[in-house]
């Protein structure tokens, strides 16, 4: 049999977003081979409970790791979440060593908080290793303005940074051994086959880890849906969300509105709403619990999820997954998740100039308001999934392995 490391920061079941994929890879993998997973301490007890309830086809190991409780106050007060993640992969890293010394696996796999540049553990083990990244998407020149100078100085910043620590990250792979990059999406395997990052690779692959959502508290509901606008997420500038109100402005039916989801909204989105004389027609609910989002998606027309830097995102997927249309940028994460599914579910704006592209989301919106689709019956997931595309990954690099 098989035996697997598996590392997953957020590994949850039941919680969505990036805690679900890190769940639903650890039943992918356990569909292969027996597996120890290292996560969060703080996941054991629900990981467990889920293994427990539905077993999978293989033995699972799960030992919980965390850092000294000044270090997680800190990330809880603060939002250091990458920082206190570069120093728990320390720690992981640790253990990993050791438990390949007792245990000699035939295959490591690093997922979730899976930025490219990032600090990986897994990377250290002399064995196979299957690496799910994204990170190296950044916001369309042309629409660079919609983010503020503040960010678009931060975005050079930032780039120039991970080209640094992300050196330093993968010289620490040991020589010989196969890597297989798992592509959050089409940006990231265009920069990895281009960048530097192509030294340290022996084969690239393109799926998004938010491809499988965990939507098992959806329920159909057979009422109409609402000439409602739906964004869902963090209102970050980051996400375009200055980008989906001035394409909102433009639509001329009357009777929508734009119901913005989620935390993060800034005064300028504010005054922006108000400028553009939508205050009637735009709702900010703040953030809702994850039930009464499911809720709201049934009841609208279409998702628009314009997000100008952006891996993956789950909301995407969630969308499609329950028969909600979806307006996006064809740029990063969103278009290579909607790609999953049939083509009329979508409508994919190509990135060209500012004008031409507002004028393509509000074309859009106005198409899905006029002849919203009815609603879901039942969950209609990809085209392809998860647990298929890590048995791919797994094929291959064992297949590349210099020991067979």
């Amino acid at each position: 049999m098989m035996k697997i490391l598996l590392v997953a920061h957020s590994c949850e079941p039941g919680r969505g977003s990036e805690a679900g994929a890190g769940y639903a890879t650890l039943r992918a993998a356990a569909e292969r081979g027996e597996v120890w997973l290292l996560t969060r301490a703080n996941n054991v007890a629900l990981v467990e409970a889920g293994l427990a309830a539905a077993p999978p086809a293989h033995p699972v190991h799960v030992v919980g790791l965390d850092g000294a409780p000044w270090l997680l106050s800190l990330k809880k007060r603060f939002g250091a979440h990458r920082l206190y993640n570069a120093w728990w992969q320390r720690l992981v890293a640790q253990k990993a060593l050791r438990l390949h010394d007792d245990v000699q696996f035939d295959l490591v796999h690093h997922a979730t908080l899976a930025s490219y540049w990032m600090p990986m553990a897994a990377l250290r083990i002399p064995r196979p290793v299957v690496v799910q990244a994204g990170g190296a998407e950044t916001v369309p020149r042309t629409l660079l303005r919609f983010i503020g100078w503040r960010e678009t100085v931060q975005q050079a910043i930032r780039v120039a940074a991970r080209a640094i620590v992300g050196r330093t990250t993968w010289a620490k792979r040991p020589a010989g051994h196969p890597t297989v990059l798992i592509a959050q999406n089409d940006d990231m395997a265009a920069f990895a086959k281009k960048s530097w990052l192509a030294d340290h690779l022996d084969d690239v692959m393109v799926f998004p880890n938010a491809s499988d959502p965990d939507l098992d508290d959806w329920r159909s509901d057979p009422a109409e849906r609402q000439p409602v606008v739906l964004f869902v997420g963090h209102l970050g500038r980051h996400k375009g969300t200055h980008l989906a109100v001035e394409a909102f402005g433009h639509v001329a039916r009357d009777d929508a509105r734009l119901v913005l989801v989620g935390g993060g909204a800034d005064p300028a989105l504010v005054r922006k709403i108000e400028r553009s004389g939508l205050f009637d027609r735009v709702r900010l609910t703040g953030r809702m619990p994850r039930p009464e989002v499911l809720a709201q998606m049934n009841r609208a027309s279409v998702l628009i999820a314009p997000f100008l830097r952006d891996s993956a995102g789950f909301v995407v997927s969630e969308a499609l997954s329950v028969g909600l249309p979806v307006v996006a940028l064809d740029h990063a994460g969103p278009a290579s998740l909607a790609r999953l599914w049939p083509a009329d579910r979508s409508d994919l704006v190509p990135v060209t100039d500012r004008r031409s592209t507002i004028a393509g989301l509000t074309a859009a919106l106005e198409r899905r308001l006029a002849a919203p689709a009815p609603v879901a019956d039942r969950l209609r997931p990809a085209s392809r999934r998860l647990t298929d595309v890590v048995e791919d990954a797994y094929q291959r690099a064992l297949g590349l392995d210099v020991r067979s």
